[in-house]
């Protein structure tokens, strides 16, 4: 059997919040579908649709990258739009951290050695506010941006673990699923 599966680093409740607070600042239209709080995270990669016979060996790398990695503070960057605005598919806060492009680099490696078909796209450390069902207007994307532009982000979050995570898709929406926390050494 197969489940489909994430590397993330899961927000805090207050970050969490932050973000949310922001999503509710966005128009209420039907092109715009706003992220649950329960969802915002960081991916650092997605694996895909995996075998569960692998998820132990898995864990067992994750818990190897955890141990060569410290704590380290996630910081939050203006509200953008990826790729651009003119081609939005996303509303985005892009984060940077000392350690994240390591910690990337790191679970490709690794999960690359498990799982031969992994789509490693180029690493953009970001958490998704909004997906975009449909293209932005001109009007509504200067709506988005004048409501975006003066918004209080998080304060820098401690990161202190990775998550292995499995998502489901269902019609209201992706339902994340913990499977295993790592703990980054102290």
């Amino acid at each position: 059997m197969k489940k489909r599966l994430f590397v993330a680093i899961n927000l805090d409740i207050s970050t969490k919040m932050a973000l949310a607070k922001i999503g509710t600042k966005l128009p209420n239209v039907a092109t715009l579908n706003k992220t649950k709080v329960d969802n915002l995270h960081l991916t650092l990669q997605f694996l895909g649709e995996v075998d569960e016979n692998v998820i132990l060996a898995l864990q067992e790398q994750l818990n190897l990258i955890a141990q060569t990695m410290s704590p380290f503070l996630l910081e939050f960057q203006p509200i953008s739009a990826f790729p651009n605005w003119q081609r939005a598919h996303t509303i985005i806060t892009k984060v940077t951290g000392p350690q994240l492009t390591e910690l990337s680099q790191k679970i490709n490696s690794a999960t690359s050695q498990i799982i031969a078909e992994i789509d490693f796209k180029p690493f953009q450390p970001h958490i998704t506010i909004s997906r975009i069902k449909s293209p932005l207007t001109t009007s509504l994307i200067g709506q988005i941006q004048d409501l975006t532009s003066n918004v209080t982000l998080p304060c820098p979050m401690s990161v202190n673990s990775i998550d292995l995570m499995a998502s489901t898709l269902a019609p209201a929406g992706s339902v994340y699923q913990l499977l295993s926390r790592h703990m980054l050494a102290q």
